[in-house]
């Protein structure tokens, strides 16, 4: 009798370490899959930029972690350019914010004699683009990337050469007030090589961002 309360006592103690191991088990798998599911929290009109330098990846997004946006036009009744980023986490002290891509895109020639914003809503239609130097008149994109020393990196420096590099718009979608656009949200996907003034280079892959141009 005392055997079989001994050897029940036993099975029941296997059986209880047994179930206990297959808990923590499943458990941790749980964790491993929330935590390289980063995307998942990301919706149509998330502001981010998402990069690979040279095989470090950048996923910078608006309002989380320290990230901010930013957009903004230049130019005249003529022509316009645009710019847009999503600022890194870290603020260095020569004024600049590590591990930051800026994107420009311009000239956009703007005819006095038609509403602006269609025109605008073209300029930003989906398709691919070529790279261009910032300057140019006539449309292209350029990318700045600023790295965690604060130097500044563009595909429009050194010998500015992107062969092999692609841009396009893969989405553009619109912040409306009182029926009326006043915001353009556009998704691109893209690579590129970006330069310092010496001609030394760092290669973006896996690009790609949302973000929010205000017209």
């Amino acid at each position: 009798m005392k055997n079989r309360i001994k050897k029940s006592a036993i099975i029941s103690l296997l059986l209880l370490v047994y179930l206990l191991s297959c808990k923590k088990e499943y458990s941790c798998e749980n964790c491993v899959a929330k935590t390289i599911s980063p995307d998942t929290s990301l919706n149509d009109y998330t502001i981010f930029t998402d990069v690979v330098v040279d095989g470090t990846r950048y996923f910078n997004i608006s309002g989380r972690d320290g990230c901010g946006a930013g957009s903004g036009a230049y130019g005249n009744t003529t022509t316009h350019a645009y710019y847009a980023n999503v600022s890194g986490k870290a603020y260095s002290g020569n004024g600049t914010f590590d591990n930051s891509l800026y994107f420009y895109k311009g000239m956009q020639s703007i005819d006095s004699s038609l509403p602006l914003k269609p025109q605008t809503v073209a300029y930003f239609a989906p398709g691919s683009y070529a790279y261009k130097q910032i300057n140019s008149i006539t449309d292209g994109v350029v990318f700045t990337w600023t790295d965690n020393q604060g130097k500044e990196w563009r595909t429009d420096s050194g010998n500015a050469n992107q062969a092999g590099s692609v841009f396009a718009i893969n989405k553009e979608d619109f912040s409306l007030l009182n029926g009326d656009i006043h915001g353009i949200y556009i998704k691109a996907t893209f690579s590129c090589t970006v330069y310092d003034d010496a001609g030394n280079f760092k290669k973006i892959t896996n690009g790609r961002f949302c973000l929010l141009f205000w017209v």
